[in-house]
């Protein structure tokens, strides 16, 4: 039986540096039945080796970015994309992302039934690929509007809720009313996911975690510190800012200054601080993160931080929404 659009899911797949990257998980999507023209491959490149190689994803349809313009950019890039053919969910997925134990199938078979109907966003139960332990059962929120993993189940239902779950395996209900690009692009990645599932709480729909589905992932925060303590200080700020305005910014601010006070005492102690460490690289970019916060700069990182690790940073307009050309699927 050959289904319908309504009744298939979308895929959109990140890649970054190598073109490559990327190709052994669309074929395990291939082999989980998934369609050829139901995925989209979107690539950031990482210097010019990553603009000239091709990936070998014959039909396919491949965008290559000309430049990094990081994860909200290219996953709206290819939300657009899908958009037309009238998917009821559209899966977003980073390169580094693996299905384990029929976990699609499950996240699939979880988002078609009854049970989803009050959510918007599903994500199933994360494994870290090094130490094949689970680190996230669905996000959760501070009080301060900090986000964090859960490590537990809360209840006994297959889809058990949370504030949000990872962008590495994200699947979005696409509501008739949700922004044509529904991530917010100014972040440039890290802390989008919290604001989505903020956005779809307001239209009604919760967000929860597929806890039989299992995937496994890589993080990559410990390859680009300063990267990720800028742009978590930055876009944790603006999400305390939607969630309860300038009173839990203060707040989180606060909690910042404890935190990183914190950090260089025990740095201190432990024998002092050189600036190629990671806690003054660390402390330096928080610091430009709530700066830039307070001046309203949003969109990569400052080329010039430290610990930007790998992460390339291009010279490009801020306005800019749609980086790359579509590429017509091989033959």
């Amino acid at each position: 039986m050959v289904l319908m659009a309504a009744d298939r899911i979308g895929v959109v797949v990140l890649t970054y540096g190598d073109p490559r990257s990327g190709e052994e998980l669309v074929r395990e999507l291939l082999a989980a039945d998934v369609r050829s023209d139901d995925i989209v491959v979107l690539h950031n490149p990482k210097g010019e080796h990553g603009r000239s190689i091709r990936p070998r994803l014959p039909g396919i349809r491949v965008v290559v970015n000309r430049y990094n313009v990081g994860y909200a950019i290219a996953m709206n890039t290819g939300i657009e994309m899908l958009a037309t053919n009238g998917y009821a969910w559209v899966l977003l997925l980073t390169q580094d992302a693996r299905p384990m134990d029929g976990g699609y199938r499950m996240l699939v078979n979880a988002a078609t039934s009854s049970e989803a109907e009050p959510f918007g966003v599903l994500g199933p139960a994360l494994v870290d690929k090094a130490t094949t332990s689970v680190f996230s059962l669905g996000g959760g929120l501070t009080r301060f509007g900090r986000t964090y993993h859960r490590l537990e189940r809360v209840g006994t239902s297959r889809i058990e809720e949370c504030a949000w779950v990872d962008g590495s395996v994200m699947l979005i209900r696409m509501v008739p009313t949700l922004p044509r690009r529904p991530l917010d692009e100014r972040l440039f990645m890290y802390g989008e996911e919290p604001i989505l599932s903020l956005l779809l709480r307001r239209m009604g729909y919760r967000t929860g975690c597929v806890v039989d589905s299992t995937f496994s992932q890589q993080a990559g925060a410990n390859n680009r510190p300063g990267a990720f303590a800028y742009l978590s200080t930055r876009n944790g700020l603006e999400l305390a800012r939607q969630l309860g305005g300038r009173r839990l910014v203060v707040m989180r601010t606060v909690a910042l200054f404890a935190t990183l006070l914190g950090r260089v005492g025990r740095a201190l102690a432990a024998g002092g601080i050189k600036p190629e460490d990671d806690t003054w690289i660390s402390v330096v970019a928080a610091l430009t993160g709530l700066r830039d916060f307070v001046r309203g700069r949003f969109g990569p990182c400052p080329p010039r931080l430290p610990g930007l690790g790998d992460v390339t940073i291009d010279a490009f307009p801020e306005s800019t929404l749609l980086a790359g050309a579509d590429v017509e699927p091989e033959r």
